[in-house]
């Protein structure tokens, strides 16, 4: 059975083999700085089958109106399966509760009609930005 939760420290080296696997780890990252981003997101989420780490989440925010889901992730084998919606739902759930009612995230191409059915909308006349190199 899947279980949704907070992510916990001892978690860190299953979340730094999510990131590799999608390509989101350079080699200047490292184990102090990911505990850092755990501890300063709003809430970060892991999915758990049997022991093992399979997906996380989680959503940035100033704590007061606006927030973020960023770092949606399912290993390979465990995609359409429905975990990534319970994650979603899950951070929703937590942002709402704290009373947080703008929720914004970056889809990736191809992964609007996944966040479509969450009720998230393309925002018009708006284009993501990034400053500096990428």
């Amino acid at each position: 059975m899947i279980k949704i939760r907070n992510c916990k420290r001892k978690d860190i080296d299953s979340i730094i083999s999510i990131y590799k696997s999608n390509g989101w780890w350079k080699d200047c990252d490292n184990k102090k700085q990911l505990i850092k981003l755990i501890e300063n997101s709003h809430c970060f989420i892991v999915a758990q089958d049997k022991g093992k780490i399979i997906a996380m989440g989680r959503a940035i925010s100033d704590k007061s109106s606006d927030a973020y889901i960023q770092d949606l992730a399912v290993i390979k084998e465990y995609r359409n399966k429905g975990i990534g919606l319970k994650i979603v739902k899950k951070i929703i759930e937590i942002l709402k509760k704290d009373k947080i009612n703008w929720i914004g995230l970056i889809a990736q191409n191809n992964t609007e009609k996944f966040y479509e059915k969450l009720g998230f909308k393309i925002m018009e006349n708006s284009k993501p930005m990034i400053y500096g190199k990428f």
